[in-house]
């Protein structure tokens, strides 16, 4: 996994995750 800076905001992360997991998803 991916690590993520605490200084990132949640809704950052969720959006970086969802961009991550997508691409990964149209990958696969």
């Amino acid at each position: 996994m991916v690590e993520i800076p605490k200084e990132f905001p949640n809704s950052t992360m969720k959006l970086f995750l969802s961009k991550l997991f997508a691409q990964a998803t149209f990958v696969n």
